[in-house]
């Protein structure tokens, strides 16, 4: 795991690759890190097979740095969050849901958890999308977030008791 890591980091860092926005889909040895969002720990690992992608995590909730491997060479790099035990990511302008994105090609997501359990991730809700965000700092502030889908562009509002 730990040789996987280091020849994919050092293919992100070192030959700056990024796949085009349309070349990027799961296949077959497809690799998936997650890092801390300076790159000093790893967080989570897992490769693709026929059917799932698979993801060792060491921790519950974190912000992250998400590098996706693919077998080809093609390496890409976005910055995402672990939360609530779904992988989010910012690509193309807007946060997006791993699990949601593998379900489109068919893929599952499946998180092996830092106590033990094994979770299968089902495709992100709306609620979830609602929730995004909301790391556990921010809770323990009390903050309020209500999205207002009925405008356009969606209207944010954070509240606080403070």
């Amino acid at each position: 795991m730990i040789r996987r890591f280091v020849r994919t980091l050092l293919a992100a860092l070192v030959l700056g690759r990024d796949p085009d926005e349309a070349a990027w889909s799961p296949v077959p040895g497809m690799e998936l890190l997650l890092t801390d969002l300076g790159a000093r720990s790893l967080v989570g690992y897992g490769v693709a097979d026929d059917a799932s992608l698979r993801v060792e995590l060491a921790v519950d909730r974190a912000r992250l740095q998400v590098l996706w491997a693919l077998p080809g060479g093609d390496v890409r790099s976005l910055v995402g969050e672990l939360a609530d035990g779904r992988v989010w990511f910012w690509d193309a302008g807007r946060w997006q849901d791993l699990a949601s994105v593998l379900a489109a090609d068919g893929y599952e997501l499946v998180l092996d958890l830092a106590d033990g359990r094994s979770l299968t991730v089902a495709p992100a809700s709306p609620e979830d999308y609602e929730r995004l965000g909301m790391m556990a700092d921010a809770l323990a502030l009390n903050l309020e977030v209500r999205v207002d889908r009925s405008v356009s562009p969606a209207v944010i509002r954070i509240t606080s008791d403070r």
